[in-house]
């Protein structure tokens, strides 16, 4: 039978282990995430967003952004760790370091933009680039989910303000 002691320990335990998993994952002291969009013939907009690990985002704009120059925000600490999540779920570890020829993709086109997107924690630095002009099925069914998450940096540090589109 167990003793009142050991079911006291238990119970704090649990109440260690909920409480870590409904604040998610530890934010590293280094962490730092950037987004970068490179100009394209057009009128693609030029900026380059970093996030760190208190939550500070600062926006450097460059041609064709509402804002040229640099603005800066704040981001909760539940919006930081949901985007850890999600470079975790994409596994940001498996994309190669650059989709601009070559490898998946299969052919490209000129002029296009880029997304350049970073993630530095525990010391280890992963940056993948993902050149828009990298064309074929393969490269569009592997660089989906990068997309969806320079799309969701986009959402959460609120750039449209300062990109006006």
């Amino acid at each position: 039978m167990l003793t009142k002691c050991t079911l006291f320990a238990f119970a704090i335990l649990a109440l260690a282990a909920i409480s870590v998993s409904a604040q998610g994952a530890k934010i590293p002291s280094d962490l730092q995430i950037t987004l970068q969009r490179t100009m394209c013939f057009g009128t693609c907009p030029d900026y380059t967003l970093t996030i760190k690990a208190n939550g500070t985002v600062t926006f450097k704009g460059g041609r064709f952004t509402k804002i040229k120059g640099t603005a800066r925000s704040h981001i909760t600490k539940a919006s930081l760790r949901s985007l850890v999540r999600a470079f975790d779920r994409v596994d940001i570890n498996s994309f190669d370091d650059d989709y601009s020829h070559g490898g998946a993709c299969e052919g490209f086109a000129t002029d296009m933009p880029s997304e350049i997107i970073s993630i530095r924690r525990d010391r280890n630095t992963k940056r993948v680039n993902h050149y828009f002009g990298c064309m074929g099925s393969k490269a569009q069914e592997k660089l989906k989910p990068l997309t969806e998450l320079a799309e969701m940096i986009d959402q959460v540090t609120n750039s449209k303000r300062w990109v006006g589109k």
